[in-house]
């Protein structure tokens, strides 16, 4: 008999891979100052924290950067994949200067809030992409600018601008609500 057959045996089989992997995000904070994005060690399950997640960020992970990720000035995130995911990032609590920078080639896609403070330099050059998948999601810039595409794509929810939008290049609505508080 083949142990699969069962609906019970194929329930199982489903729950397990689900525990394993889940469908839900977690929160995921930065340690260790400067660093690349696809560094493992460099992501921790809490703050300043010694217990990494399985993986990197994706799409349903909030990413938080706070007063334990770094311990000097001037340190650098380098975004070094292609394509980057985050369910949300949060970098408002960072109390030292911090430069988060990426190749013109590369790919962000951002489905919830995007937080920075005024000590972050964003100078991701590559294309940035909202898709919200909640209601009123953030973007609170702090005097950064987009240096590529800027793209806000339809989702099932809305985003809302605390702030100035500058953008060097190109910005692009494909649909979606955008508040941006006049």
């Amino acid at each position: 008999m083949n142990p699969f057959s069962s609906w019970k045996n194929r329930l199982l089989i489903v729950l397990l891979c689900s525990f394993t992997n889940p469908i839900w995000g977690i929160d995921i904070y930065w340690i260790g100052g400067s660093g690349k994005w696809s560094d493992l060690s460099h992501w921790a399950t809490t703050s300043g924290g010694i217990i990494r997640p399985s993986a990197i960020p994706g799409a349903k992970d909030n990413v938080i950067f706070d007063a334990n990720s770094f311990n000097a000035p001037n340190q650098v995130i380098q975004i070094d994949q292609q394509i980057t995911f985050c369910q949300s990032l949060n970098m408002s609590a960072v109390n030292q200067t911090v430069n988060v920078q990426g190749a013109a080639s590369g790919v962000w896609n951002i489905f919830g809030d995007l937080k920075l403070n005024n000590r972050i330099n964003f100078t991701f050059l590559g294309e940035v992409n909202f898709s919200a998948a909640s209601a009123n999601a953030q973007i609170q810039m702090a005097g950064n600018a987009f240096h590529s595409i800027v793209r806000f794509k339809e989702n099932t929810g809305s985003f809302q601008l605390n702030g100035n939008l500058e953008i060097d290049s190109l910005l692009l609505f494909e649909g979606g609500v955008f508040v941006s508080k006049g």
